[in-house]
């Protein structure tokens, strides 16, 4: 569920609390090549915030 054991890089964003805002981001990140292996979100202390964790790794074809 996590990826344990999985390498990947990680990317700490803080991004606007609006319906379809991962959503855009996983689209961004698919036409980058990029296989996300997992995504956490916290509370940043604002009203207007979040903070999300992704894991991601580089998909082999896309070089």
């Amino acid at each position: 569920m996590f990826g344990v054991g999985v390498k990947g890089v990680r990317i700490l964003l803080d991004v606007h609390d609006r319906v379809g805002t991962l959503l855009g981001i996983t689209k961004i990140m698919n036409k980058s090549g990029v296989n996300i292996i997992s995504d956490i979100g916290f509370e940043s202390g604002s009203t207007y915030l979040h903070t999300v964790l992704i894991r991601y790794r580089r998909n082999a074809k896309s070089g």
